[in-house]
């Protein structure tokens, strides 16, 4: 007789087989990913269909951080988001993946003064923290494109190089220095530092989902992205609201990292934390900002709660591009800068 398996049952089994990640040497999950055509599966689950359509027979469902082989990519003929994956038996639509590499780094021998920008450079890894006693214990995972600011470099539990590392609420974690690659100060280059602050514009249109930036009156930059959600009802006193403000503002204060969702850290795969979001640049005082985006690949489509989401590149351009400059080592910046126009149209 089987037995019967509740889902919460189901992710705790998940959770006690995977904290073991964090202890094994650091890179031998990883053994035979490197150059491989992978994608990660980023929602709780997601469903795999006998043709590349939801009409299609469901034939599987894949659940949180799992890894799969990407076949071949499919461009549908309808839906703001077209792209579907041929995987393992069957087609899985690409919104709630994230399209992943292996690669693995190096590690420096010392962190400067100031400290380091790393990015994540593998599916995903553990981090870990330290009791008082020095025991380790697993946390939240790391993943592909999300950044962190290293401090130092320490033997980690397994006994290779980890980085030590600190976000903005002063936090101390630490991870694998193999699967974090160092963001060299030559990606961060300003672009087009030579233009002033006024003759750089942003527009963006809420029901395009799109994001075009203007220079000296020219376009420059085009791409799509993902506003916030409307809302049926009023938010409760003292929460946001998850729809993107409409309005003219202008980007105040940018860092290459920021962790955003719960504050609380811990060990469970359902977490709300978002660790080392990327490319950051806000432009509203309640926090909303245009930055990258490792959970979702749906841009075109409203999925997120009032901040504009990008691909990570494009995050990345916007930020290099955009006033006030963000030295590579500083973990934050902040002046009255490139002005953002948010559309209703």
């Amino acid at each position: 007789m089987s037995e019967k398996i509740t889902r919460r049952a189901f992710i705790q089994r998940g959770l006690t087989a995977l904290a073991g990640l964090a202890l094994l040497p650091a890179s031998r999950w990883l053994e035979g990913l490197e150059g491989q055509d992978l994608i990660r599966v980023a929602g709780d689950w997601v469903t795999v269909y006998d043709q590349p359509s939801y009409q299609g027979r469901a034939v599987a469902t894949r659940r949180r951080d799992e890894l799969l082989h990407v076949y071949h990519t499919v461009h549908t003929e309808s839906g703001r988001n077209r792209v579907w994956y041929r995987v393992w038996g069957g087609y899985m639509h690409s919104a709630r993946t994230q399209r992943v590499q292996t690669l693995l780094q190096p590690c420096l021998t010392s962190i400067p003064a100031s400290g380091q920008l790393v990015e994540t450079s593998t599916p995903y890894t553990r981090a870990c923290q330290r009791t008082r006693g020095g025991e380790w214990f697993p946390i939240n995972r790391l993943y592909y494109g999300s950044t962190h600011w290293a401090v130092a470099v320490e033997e980690g539990p397994d006994g290779s190089p980890w980085y030590q590392l600190e976000d903005i609420y002063e936090r101390v974690y630490w991870a694998p220095a193999a699967h974090l690659r160092p963001v060299p100060a030559h990606e961060l280059t300003p672009i087009a530092p030579q233009v002033a602050s006024k003759d750089k514009y942003i527009l963006i249109s809420i029901g395009q989902q799109t994001l075009t930036a203007y220079q000296e009156g020219q376009i420059v930059f085009e791409t799509d992205i993902s506003s916030g959600m409307p809302q049926n009802e009023p938010p409760p006193p003292g929460e946001i609201p998850t729809d993107t403000l409409i309005g003219d503002f202008h980007i105040t204060v940018k860092t290459p990292t920021r962790p955003m969702g719960d504050k609380k850290l811990s060990d469970e795969l359902l977490s709300g934390a978002l660790l080392g979001v990327p490319w950051v640049s806000f432009f509203h005082e309640t926090g909303l900002s245009l930055h990258g985006c490792y959970w979702h690949d749906n841009f075109g489509v409203r999925m997120s709660h009032g901040c504009i989401n990008l691909r990570n590149a494009d995050a990345l351009w916007i930020y290099r591009w955009t006033i006030p400059w963000a030295p590579p080592e500083q973990m934050q910046a902040s002046q009255w800068g490139t002005r953002v126009s948010v559309r209703e149209a």
